[in-house]
């Protein structure tokens, strides 16, 4: 992912640990005397961010300005999608994957399912047969079992509800630009609002 817009500066140093590169430049002011101004084209220069780093993650900067007499340092803060000037960068942002196609027991303590488009990890939810209805509402419904980068659980789903009870399980996919959807039920879509890590 490429800045959207080149940056004046002097020199830029990243504070990050974003897997940031930065190509740096300078630039030559004229000679000026005292509360003089002038305005001078920049030199600009480029960075380059990981695509896992998500859109809305703020990444610092520090300007080190270096005159006869004297230096000083000025801060900045880019944040991943938007330009310097604070608009946004539709090229930046990472599409929602898709839905996951199908969801399936693998053994008696292990779920599999089918990859989704564009999908960087997926997270496992578990529910009571009594919340199933709160899907199709903001209600809480779920807590979240696990997340993995795998098509599978792994032989961990080895709870026992309570008696009369019954548990259910739901897979989403994600990635750097958030969680996709999770299809639709017979009386709309679904919509996951979970209480946390399951205990």
């Amino acid at each position: 992912m490429r800045a959207c817009a080149p940056l004046p500066s002097p020199r830029w140093n990243a504070y990050s640990s974003f897997c940031v590169t930065i190509t740096n430049s300078s630039t030559l002011y004229p000679d000026l005397a005292a509360g003089e101004s002038a305005d001078t084209p920049f030199a600009p220069f480029t960075f380059t961010i990981n695509a896992d780093v998500p859109c809305g993650t703020p990444i610092e900067f520090a300007l080190d300005s270096k005159a006869n007499e004297g230096e000083w340092v000025s801060a900045l803060t880019i944040v991943v999608g938007q330009t310097p000037l604070g608009t946004a960068c539709s090229s930046c942002f990472v599409p929602l994957p898709s839905v996951v196609p199908s969801l399936g027991w693998a053994g008696a303590e292990s779920l599999q399912w089918a990859p989704a488009g564009g999908a960087k990890f997926y997270d496992l939810y578990r529910g009571l047969h009594t919340d199933l209805p709160q899907l199709l509402n903001e209600a809480v419904d779920s807590c979240k079992r696990l997340t993995t980068t795998a098509l599978a659980s792994g032989a961990l789903l080895d709870e026992v509800p309570a008696a009369n009870s019954i548990y259910w399980y739901l897979v989403g996919a994600g990635n750097g630009g958030g969680q996709g959807a999770f299809g639709s039920a017979t009386d709309g879509p679904r919509i996951v609002n979970d209480a946390g890590v399951c205990p």
